[in-house]
């Protein structure tokens, strides 16, 4: 009976059961939290999201996650696929040196499954998948200042 009871409390949302301790076997003199049982429900854990970045057009390039450099656009490889788990990311986008700044802002990650970043020196960022997730700085013509955001 009390497994039933007990699931169907988990069922509707219950996390706090109050039980006596000497009805039980786990219950002894001084079990932890007073005798009472808590249940905490398991964190809802996203699945990480299949980010796309791809690079247009023939400059050599570089793509900057919070701070560190995860991908460079040459010649041959202008995609690449990346596992990021759900959040805001910091992202830059240079040229071959750190400070030829071709864009810069936070790339929201989690509101699908999927997302493509298109990039190039000229033409700017654009996300497809999630297209409110660029959020793109005003001003990137100075690289200095670009890396103190």
């Amino acid at each position: 009976m009390f497994p039933v009871l007990l699931s169907s409390l988990v069922l509707s949302g219950q996390v706090h059961i109050s039980v006596p301790v000497n009805q039980y076997p786990w219950g002894y003199p001084g079990y932890p939290h007073g005798g009472n049982i808590i249940i905490v429900q398991p964190q809802q854990i996203q699945p990480p999201v299949l980010v796309e970045f791809d690079a247009l057009g023939k400059d050599w390039g570089s793509v900057w996650i919070n701070g560190e450099e995860v991908y460079r656009p040459k010649l041959y490889n202008r995609r690449q696929v990346l596992n990021l788990a759900p959040g805001s990311y910091r992202v830059v986008l240079t040229g071959i040196t750190k400070y030829d700044v071709w864009s810069a802002g936070y790339l929201n990650v989690g509101r699908t499954g999927t997302l493509r970043v298109v990039f190039s020196k000229t033409d700017g960022v654009y996300v497809q998948g999630d297209p409110s997730a660029w959020l793109g700085d005003r001003d990137v013509r100075n690289g200095m200042e670009v890396w103190r955001r």
